[in-house]
């Protein structure tokens, strides 16, 4: 007869990474009671292809990773990355204290500053885009959304709240591990010198959000300690 398997994880036990290889071992296991159903049939046992493997690393792998990692050392990274922040952070909040800082509540956005980017993304889209400006498209998303901030709040720096894998790319086979990784970082953003391309500030703040993946297994409240304002910020970027 037919059989279903229901599958039932909570989030703080895996994340939304972990659902591949979750799959994948539940597909072994469907196949080896498959090929033992079958042996009634016959008098050798068949795995099916990859039945047979070696399971995932098991997340304690992550936890010696850990261990061996100097704190100081993304401390110091984070420490650094959030000097630039304002001393209040960014975001939808600025609406209601436009009208007692003097600031315009409406969004007047600078032409010229998204003239680069329009130009391409009607035409190419925004994969293509991304491509061509030689980043990742949660990248481009991201630092323009930042750029969208800086227009809305008259700030030359902003600070989004992005929510990552939390998966070192510095560790063997971390893709593979099931656990909960998930974390969120704050991302600080500058905007760009008026010298400067967009493209070249997309691919600059590329290179500083690759920087930071590499300390985002850091848990929020320690980076948190790190920053000068109370708030890392308003806006949350899950993409």
């Amino acid at each position: 007869g037919e059989a279903r398997v229901l599958l039932s994880v909570h989030h703080v036990l895996v994340d939304g990474w972990s659902n591949t290889a979750i799959h994948i071992e539940a597909e072994k296991l469907l196949g080896v009671y498959s090929a033992a159903s079958a042996l009634a049939n016959s008098s050798v046992l068949t795995f099916p292809q990859g039945a047979v493997s070696a399971p995932p690393p098991p997340f304690a792998d992550f936890i010696r990773w850990l261990r061996s990692r100097k704190p100081s050392a993304s401390l110091a990274f984070w420490k650094e990355h959030l000097a630039v922040m304002p001393p209040v952070p960014s975001g939808l909040a600025f609406l209601g204290e436009a009208a007692t800082s003097g600031r315009q509540s409406s969004w007047t956005p600078s032409v010229a500053r998204f003239a680069e980017m329009s130009s391409a993304v009607p035409a190419a889209g925004l994969t293509k885009a991304a491509k061509l400006m030689g980043v990742t498209l949660g990248s481009l998303c991201a630092s323009a959304l930042s750029l969208v901030l800086m227009e809305y709040t008259m700030d030359g720096c902003v600070t989004i709240g992005c929510t990552v894998s939390g998966r070192p790319p510095s560790m063997a086979a971390v893709d593979e591990i099931v656990g909960p990784f998930i974390n969120t970082i704050p991302l600080a953003f500058q905007a760009p010198d008026a010298g400067t391309s967009l493209v070249r500030w997309m691919r600059a703040q590329q290179a500083r959000f690759a920087d930071a993946l590499e300390h985002s297994h850091l848990p929020l409240p320690e980076i948190s300690k790190r920053a000068s304002c109370r708030e890392l910020f308003r806006v949350l970027y899950v993409f």
